[in-house]
């Protein structure tokens, strides 16, 4: 299946990422009726890849997932050595309202708490050939939210990780899939393979337009 016909078939669709900041409780978990019992390969170990490992994990489905780097995050990162806090590189802000995130962990007992700080500003500087203008946009227009002492990597660390880091291998720089006959053969890089069932490739669009895979 090309590309196209594969994104026509299964749509686009782009989802912000929330977190409350008092204590962290599964709550809102739907039923679902489990009726696949094989292996799911997981290609790419960003914040998809973890929250599809997240799931399967909750409904005893065997995955594999293998990641390019040596940590997980994807695009998601953090610096504890610039500053005496830590900083997002990478994914930063928590846009919306700040008492939706928590319906990403539906599955577990995580608890916890993370604080998070709003950022409301009056006025937003623009920089244009050059030249710097204050634009006053007016107190409630823009609003974002930030995290206080912790970051978007924190989050994932404390949440997501741990129920999923029996099944996830690093250092894994996927080069081809297979799935030409009923097994799913994912070949690495390091000349390692993984066959499963099923696969799920979230690595981003820009690199399968450039066929890294």
């Amino acid at each position: 299946m090309k590309r196209d016909e594969f994104i026509r078939k299964i749509g686009l669709a782009g989802a912000g990422l929330y977190l409350m900041p008092s204590l962290l409780t599964a709550f809102g978990k739907e039923e679902i009726a489990k009726n696949f019992d094989g292996k799911v390969i997981i290609v790419g170990g960003g914040a998809a890849g973890m929250f599809a490992a997240y799931t399967l994990a909750h409904f005893g489905v065997e995955f594999e997932l293998l990641e390019a780097n040596s940590i997980l995050g994807g695009r998601v990162k953090k610096s504890d050595d610039f500053a005496d806090f830590p900083i997002d590189i990478g994914a930063e802000w928590i846009h919306g309202a700040i008492d939706l995130p928590a319906s990403l962990l539906k599955y577990g007992n995580q608890t916890g708490s993370i604080d998070i700080l709003p950022y409301n500003p009056e006025n937003i500087h623009m920089a244009s050939d050059g030249a710097v203008t204050e634009v006053n946009i007016g107190g409630n227009v823009y609003a974002e939210n930030k995290f206080s002492n912790s970051t978007w990597f924190d989050f994932f660390e404390d949440f997501v990780m741990p129920s999923i880091i029996g099944g996830v291998y690093q250092n894994k720089v996927v080069q081809s899939l297979d799935y030409t006959s009923d097994i799913v053969t994912v070949s690495c890089e390091d000349g390692s393979a993984y066959t499963g069932d099923k696969v799920i490739v979230t690595i981003p669009v820009k690199q399968m337009q450039n066929e890294v895979i």
